[in-house]
C-alpha cells in the first residue's frame, strides 16, 4: 500500500499483510498467550520494562519516522518517545499491585477477586500518537496477560511497524504473542471480526460505532477512546494574557490533531476582546513549516485531515463567522495548515458540533459561567473541558456540571498516568491509563473459599 510523506508529498511502498493470514496469525497469538497468562503480573512486567530504554536509545530514529509518517515535528516526537519510556515505567511498576488478586469478604463467605487474562485482545490505534498511543494500548494488554493483534494506523505504518519490532525483540516475551496486522479499513475489520476477546480502539467516534455493532453479535468487550470537541471556559477574572496564550499552543499542539485539544472557547463578555486580540497575537508567533527543522508545528497528517478542516472553516465563513487570522492552506508542497481564529461563530456551524482535527480556534462570547455550560454541553462528545479562573470554589462548582470524562483548572487535556482517562457521551466507553484500565482488559472473577 502507498504511504505519504505530509510534509513532502513524497509516496512510499510497504507491503501489507494479506488478509488471510490474519485467522493464522490469531492462533499464533492464542498459542502463545497460555504461556504468557501463567506468567505473574511481576515476571510479566520484569520483561516488559526494558522496553522504555529500548526506546530511548531509538530516540531520533522513531522521532524521525513520526516526522515522516505523520508530520510531528522532531522535538515534539522525541518529547512522545520520553513521555512514553515514563508511561513504561510506571504502568511495569504499579501492574503487580493493580492486577493482584484481592481477599474480599462475600456475606457468609470468604473468597478473592482474581484478574484473569482474556485471551487475545486486538488492539488498534491512531496515526496522531504513534509511539505513545500504541505502545499504551499494547503494553496494558499485554501486562494483562493477553496476546495482541495489533493494527496501527494507515497513516502511521513506519513508526507502527518499528514499534512492534521493539516489542518482539525483547528477551521473555513468547513468540508470536504480539502479531503486526499492516493494512488499512478492511484490515481494521478483520481484526475486529475475528475471534478475539475484546477490541480497544483509540479512534474517531464513527469508528467506535462501527466496531460495537460488529462486536455486539459475540458480545466481545470494547474499550473506546473516541474524539472530542473540548470546551475551554475562560471568566473574567482571569489573567487574559496568559490564559489565551495557553489555550492557543494548545489548540495547536500536534497540528491541532488532538483528541483532547481545545476545539471551542467560550468567553466571558467583559474580557472577550482582549481575549481575541490575545490569541491572535500568540496564534501568529507559532512558527509553521517543516518538520524536521526548527518548528512549532508540521503538516496536517495528510490530505483527507487538510481537506477536513478546510471544509469545517468554508462552511464557518459562509454562515457568517469571520477569521482573524489563518483560514488557508500554505501555498507550498505538503499539507500545511496555519493556527486560525474565528468568530462570531454559531451552533449550526460544522466547527461547532464536529470535529474538525486542526489547528483552528473558534471563540465565541457569554453572558456568564452558567451560559458557558450550557453551551460546553450542547454537543454530543464529552472527551475533556477546562475553567480558567483565579476562583477555584467556583471552578468546582463548574466542573460538577460538565458532562465530560476530565476537567482541568486553567490547564487543559489528559490527567496524569493512574488517574482514569476516558470520556462520557460519544467520546468514548472505558477508562484508561490506571488501575481500573487494566482490569477492564481481565476477566474478574471471584473464588469462593467456603468456610470449614
Amino acid at each position: 500500500m502507498q504511504v505519504i510523506n505530509p510534509a513532502t508529498e513524497e509516496i512510499s511502498e510497504i507491503k501489507e499483510t494479506p488478509l488471510a493470514s490474519i485467522p493464522k496469525q490469531l492462533a499464533q497469538a492464542e498459542e502463545a498467550q497460555r504461556l504468557w497468562r501463567a506468567l505473574g503480573a511481576a515476571e510479566r512486567a520484569a520483561i516488559l520494562l526494558p522496553l522504555a530504554d529500548s526506546l530511548t536509545e531509538n530516540k531520533a530514529v522513531f522521532a524521525r519516522l513520526i516526522a515522516d509518517d505523520m508530520g510531528k515535528p522532531l522535538a515534539s516526537g522525541m518529547g512522545e518517545i520520553r513521555r512514553t519510556a515514563g508511561g513504561i515505567e510506571y504502568l511495569c511498576k504499579m501492574a503487580p499491585e493493580w492486577l493482584a488478586p484481592e481477599i474480599t469478604d462475600a456475606g457468609r463467605e470468604a473468597g478473592y477477586i482474581e484478574y484473569a487474562p482474556l485471551g487475545v485482545v486486538g488492539v488498534i490505534m491512531p496515526w496522531n500518537g504513534p509511539v505513545w498511543l500504541s505502545t499504551v494500548g499494547l503494553l496494558s494488554s499485554l501486562l494483562s496477560g493477553n496476546g495482541v493483534l495489533y493494527k496501527p494506523s494507515e497513516n502511521s505504518l513506519r513508526t507502527g511497524i518499528a514499534l512492534a519490532g521493539e516489542f518482539q525483540r525483547l528477551l521473555g516475551l513468547p513468540e508470536g504473542l504480539l502479531q503486526l496486522v499492516v493494512g488499512g479499513k478492511s484490515h481494521g475489520k478483520a481484526v475486529v471480526e475475528s475471534d478475539v476477546a475484546m477490541v480497544a480502539l483509540v479512534g474517531s467516534t464513527a469508528a467506535g460505532k462501527d466496531i460495537m455493532k460488529a462486536c455486539a453479535a459475540g458480545l466481545k468487550r470494547v474499550s473506546l477512546e473516541l474524539g472530542g470537541l473540548d470546551a475551554a471556559i475562560v471568566l473574567k477574572d482571569v489573567d487574559v494574557q496568559s490564559a489565551a496564550k495557553k489555550i492557543v499552543r494548545i489548540n495547536c499542539t500536534n497540528s491541532g490533531q488532538v483528541c483532547c485539544s481545545i476545539k471551542r472557547v467560550y468567553v466571558e463578555r467583559q474580557v472577550y476582546s482582549e481575549f481575541l486580540h490575545e490569541a491572535v497575537a500568540e496564534a501568529q508567533k507559532i512558527r509553521v513549516g517543516n518538520p524536521l527543522e526548527d518548528v512549532d508545528m508540521g503538516p496536517l497528517a495528510g490530505a483527507f485531515q487538510l481537506e477536513k478542516v478546510e471544509a469545517a472553516v468554508a462552511d464557518a465563513v459562509q454562515k457568517g463567522a469571520r477569521v482573524l487570522t489563518g483560514g488557508g492552506r500554505l501555498e507550498r508542497k505538503g499539507f500545511f495548515y496555519p493556527p486560525t481564529i474565528v468568530t462570531d461563530v454559531t451552533n449550526d456551524m460544522t466547527l461547532m458540533h464536529s470535529e474538525p482535527f486542526g489547528p483552528v480556534l473558534p471563540v465565541a462570547p457569554v453572558d456568564d459561567w452558567a451560559e458557558a455550560v450550557r453551551l460546553a454541553n450542547s454537543t454530543r462528545y464529552g472527551l475533556t473541558g477546562s475553567i480558567w479562573t483565579k476562583d477555584m470554589e467556583l471552578a468546582r462548582a463548574i466542573a460538577s456540571q460538565l458532562d465530560v470524562g476530565v476537567v482541568g483548572f486553567n490547564d487543559h487535556g489528559v490527567p496524569p498516568l493512574g488517574a482514569p482517562w476516558g470520556g462520557a457521551r460519544e467520546s468514548g466507553i472505558g477508562r484508561a491509563r490506571y488501575k481500573g484500565g487494566l482490569r477492564d482488559l481481565c476477566n474478574v472473577k471471584f473464588v469462593r473459599i467456603p468456610a470449614i
